[in-house]
């Protein structure tokens, strides 16, 4: 079972956060400069987060969720705080009243043809939607900025690729608050350190580290 945002993603009190793409390649090269570069699995996504200091029932709710996710073995969604909205409809008012839903996947899966867009709508190079393709969540992140048509449709290029899996059939395109499906990496839970102020308890210096899961 995946926990949803409300397990521990929307318990997390961020400080500052990453995700950045975790490439899996081997690399060559020879005397006069040439790199030859040989994916050995898909890119995914890896996210750093760390922890403001919060009270002790703060702690011990974030602390009790991670314990459950029993290490590695459990998967949960996480969102990336840092890019919650599209950046030309920062509270995601705009795109609020539409259902934008995958049409179409771009021969290279680098590309999602999208309907159901507010007219003219612009993404920018930067902006994540997620898309759940059966089991599989994919977080993709917008490579160029796009306008979409007056009726409200776009080819939207995106990174890492879908999925070979993924077939399109209308699935609903998350333009807020996108997500990851994720678990956490090896030694990816860094623990509070509990220390007193005044009648209670404060936590410090927590921190999550995960990556993504695909399937």
């Amino acid at each position: 079972m995946t926990q949803p945002l409300s397990y521990l993603s929307d318990k997390l009190p961020v400080e500052s956060v990453t995700f950045s793409i975790l490439r899996q390649d081997e690399l060559s090269g020879s005397g006069d400069g040439q790199i030859w570069q040989a994916q050995m699995a898909p890119p995914i996504w890896q996210a750093e987060i760390v922890l403001t200091n919060v009270r002790d029932d703060c702690a011990r709710a974030i602390r009790a969720a991670v314990n459950g996710l029993n290490g590695s073995a459990g998967d949960f969604l996480l969102e990336d705080r840092a890019c919650r909205y599209p950046l030309n409809d920062p509270l995601g008012a705009v795109v609020a009243g539409a259902s934008p839903v995958v049409a179409a996947i771009g021969a290279n899966r680098q590309s999602l043809g999208v309907t159901g867009l507010p007219a003219n709508y612009k993404l920018a190079a930067g902006d994540k939607l997620t898309v759940v393709f059966g089991s599989a969540v994919y977080l993709g992140e917008v490579s160029a900025n796009v306008t979409a048509s007056g009726a409200g449709a776009a080819t939207v290029p995106v990174f890492p690729p879908v999925p070979y899996s993924a077939a399109a059939s209308s699935q609903p395109v998350v333009l807020v608050r996108p997500y990851m499906k994720a678990r956490l990496a090896t030694g990816g839970w860094t623990r509070f350190t509990m220390q007193r102020r005044g009648s209670r308890y404060y936590g410090f210096g927590g921190a999550i580290s995960a990556v993504q899961v695909v399937k």
